[in-house]
């Protein structure tokens, strides 16, 4: 057996679901197969060699299950955090670069142990799937066929129905290790909230009031004493306007937190302005950008779309230089209503909280319109007309110089002020390296299930197995199937009435919108406006699903395709034997012939084929991944009410995955075009083909052991007017042949 090859199959080849090709060999080159050994040549054979690697297989899955069920327990034990999760608990918290490291290189552990035991699985479903020669015989005798060389379907049909069952489960099993064994590792982003006040360059952030230093602390999320502590300790760093933007620019701040925008306007007063706040925890839904304070100034027409709330970090950086910015002071004067039996008060900051007061809707509007001055406002309580008459009479009006500014609205003294530079504070990153339980359970059972089915296999007394055509036709030559005797005619299309068809649909899908805009979203880069929106539901379970579900699709494509190409090659070997004298590829060689790979294809053709796959699949995983946000408020307590759960879309990335597939496809086109060399009859994977074509005069003995040639033999000679007639046939033979005569008929 060759191993070497094939542990290189199975830590390359991923995602051939239906079984292990074992097919060899270019059609044109002896050289490429390996040379057994003397000992090899001189071993008698039992018939159960394919046992060897089916073992090496059962003892490598076992191998990975008892890796799998440790990496399982050690997360388990290191699981964080106040609440727990069947669907995703935290591992690690904090720095992100190292986070990302980790989730790295797991995920490719996780891509080589899969690679490893789908391989094996492979091997051992081609066990099980691959006819003998008693299946054969059978079958022949019946008048019926099977697929030799290739992973088919149909072959199903004269299975056992144990072989069935554990073909069938290592099958079934194989399909949660495409969709979930990338998942069960997965990391988490986190995003800081944040306040933005505007300084003087003299820095000088001491409150004036309890008033302000109660609005900064709810404004900032951090009290005036703690950011001048910073400041005189250093802990601020110095950012120029561009490095301001491409910090705060961003939809997910996780490395920072409060920023000062310095100005040398010197009229700004201790504590300062408030500038806003960003990075705000948001649902999913909401679809503004996280840094509207950036674009809220004079300049906002350049910077973003004032009406669709959303602000543009490359305007930003490119009109850095005339930045500015709106603000307000932390605590201002305005106009309070306010009910005699103190049931509520309301000012023009909090008018957005009129909607959950537990006011009558009337109220509602009659409040929502009053002035801004309070000889404005009382003279609308007298003479207006209210949708409540007694409105007067239930509420007092009074102006207040302690009120702090809201999103709802803006005090008048609200102006513009240019930035030089900021003041940033750097804060803990709060990343996520993160484990599924319930996916590592299904994974642990499904890699117990394969162990099972794989030692069943090894307990199966099945001999002679026919895993490649140059096995079918060293065993027909060797022992001739008298059921094909003088039907040399049987080709793959005359078995057409039991040709097992499928065919495959691919559907291509391009965003419609322009490439710079495309690239522009990044390539699997986690952006708001690239994350999928507007779902039913955003379940951590739901969303590895549809996540992982199109690698399923790539993987049966794959699947086909590898068939396809393999069928095309094999084909071009059985022609090969009508050009030259070669020797057979067999699985377990005897006398002169030559052993197979134990890859599908050889080299020249799986190199290729598996580096195309690897790039598909990873380009696929890049332009629709699982993203988990956790978003922080401005004091640095996670909300877990905004968690964000969702797939991310690269359009990018797809137009990439579509070209590479394209151009696959053009290329199995390409080969499928190319001609044979002669005109020997197709047999494809079709057994009666196959065994039509070995029937050797009695004298070549031996001939599967030999090198060999397909062409016009003579079968025998009989008497004819005194003169000897030939008997003619196309048969593979060790002996020297002719080539055939495109006008006669053979036997």
């Amino acid at each position: 057996m060759c191993l070497e090859p094939f542990m290189l199959y199975l830590f390359l080849h991923k995602a051939e679901m239906m079984g292990l090709l074992r097919y060899s060999a270019r059609a044109d080159s002896d050289d490429d197969a390996a040379s057994p050994s003397k000992e090899e040549k001189n071993t008698p054979r039992t018939g159960y060699e394919w046992r060897h690697g089916a073992f090496i297989c059962f003892a490598v899955t076992i191998a990975i299950l008892l890796l799998n069920l440790v990496l399982t327990v050690i997360a388990a034990s290191r699981a964080r955090g106040p609440s727990h999760s069947f669907l995703g608990e935290s591992i690690f918290e904090g720095d992100c670069a190292k986070v990302k490291h980790w989730s790295t290189g797991f995920h490719l552990l996780i891509n080589v142990l899969g690679t490893i035991l789908l391989g094996a699985s492979s091997y051992c479903m081609q066990c099980l799937s691959a006819p003998s020669r008693d299946d054969v015989n059978q079958l022949h005798a019946r008048g019926k066929w099977v697929d030799i060389g290739t992973p088919s379907v149909t072959n199903l049909r004269f299975m056992r129905s144990a072989q069935i069952v554990w073909w069938c489960l290592l099958l079934l099993s194989s399909v949660p290790f495409h969709v979930f064994y990338n998942s069960a590792i997965f990391s988490a982003l986190s995003s800081n909230s944040y306040g933005v006040a505007v300084v003087s360059s003299n820095v000088s952030i001491e409150p004036t009031s309890a008033a302000a230093a109660y609005c900064y602390d709810g404004l900032m999320g951090t009290d005036v004493a703690q950011v001048q502590a910073m400041y005189e300790g250093n802990k601020l760093e110095v950012l120029d306007k561009e490095d301001c933007v491409k910090a705060y620019a961003v939809p997910f701040l996780s490395n920072r937190r409060t920023v000062l925008l310095v100005t040398n306007n010197g009229t700004i007063r201790s504590p300062g302005m408030w500038a806003g706040a960003g990075n705000a925890p948001a649902s999913l839904e909401e679809n503004q950008s996280r840094f509207n304070w950036m674009c809220n100034g004079p300049n906002a027409q350049l910077f973003g779309d004032v009406g669709s709330g959303q602000c543009f970090r490359p305007a930003l950086l490119e009109h850095v230089d005339i930045w500015a910015v709106y603000a307000q002071p932390f605590v201002g004067d305005d106009i309070v209503v306010m009910a005699l039996d103190g049931s509520f008060a309301f000012t023009r900051q909090n008018y957005s909280s009129l909607a959950y007061s537990p006011l009558p809707p009337s109220l509602h509007s009659d409040i929502d319109i009053l002035g801004v001055t309070v000889d404005l406002t009382w003279d609308l309580l007298r003479n207006g007309k209210w949708e409540t008459p007694s409105l007067a009479s239930m509420v007092t009006v009074y102006e207040s110089n302690s009120t702090c500014p809201g999103d709802a609205g803006m005090l008048l003294s609200q102006q513009y002020y240019s930035i030089d530079y900021c003041l940033s504070e750097k804060v803990e990153e709060h990343c996520r390296l993160m484990y599924s339980p319930l996916i590592c359970v299904i994974i642990i059972a499904c890699n117990a299930t394969k162990a099972v089915c794989m030692l069943f296999t090894l307990r199966l007394r099945r001999e002679d197995l026919l895993f490649t055509i140059g096995d079918a036709i060293a065993s027909f030559l060797k022992h001739p199937d008298t059921t094909t005797l003088g039907r040399y005619t049987v080709s793959l299309f005359a078995a057409a009435e039991i040709t097992y068809v499928s065919y495959q649909g691919v559907t291509d899908y391009l965003p419609d919108s322009k490439i710079s805009t495309m690239w522009s979203l990044g390539f699997n880069t986690v952006r708001p406006e690239a994350m999928l929106r507007y779902l039913n539901t955003y379940n951590t379970l739901a969303m590895v699903l549809l996540a992982n579900t199109p690698q399923i699709v790539l993987s049966t494509l794959y699947y086909l395709t590898n068939s396809l190409l393999t069928s095309m090659v094999m084909a071009a070997e059985y022609n090969s034997y009508s050009v030259r004298r070669k020797h057979l590829r067999v699985t377990w060689p005897e006398g002169d012939q030559r052993s197979t790979y134990f890859l599908s294809l050889p080299y020249s053709f799986s190199i290729p084929t598996i580096v195309v796959s690897a790039v598909l699949h990873w380009l696929l995983s890049m332009s629709v991944s699982y993203v988990a946000i956790y978003q922080y408020d401005m004091r640095g307590a996670v909300d877990e009410s905004k968690t964000i759960s969702t797939c991310v879309l690269s359009p990018i990335a797809m137009i990439f995955t579509l070209s590479l597939a394209g151009l696959v496809l053009v290329t199995l086109m390409g080969l499928a075009f190319r001609r044979f060399p002669t005109n020997m009859p197709v047999a494809g994977s079709c057994s009666l083909a196959i065994s039509a074509a070995c029937h050797p005069p009695l004298d070549d003995e031996d001939a599967g052991l030999k090198p060999v040639m397909w062409g016009e033999t003579v079968i025998s000679r009989t008497p004819d007017d005194g003169q000897g007639a030939r008997i003619t046939g196309e048969h593979f033979m060790a002996g020297e042949v002719e080539e055939p005569h495109p006008s006669r008929l053979y036997a």
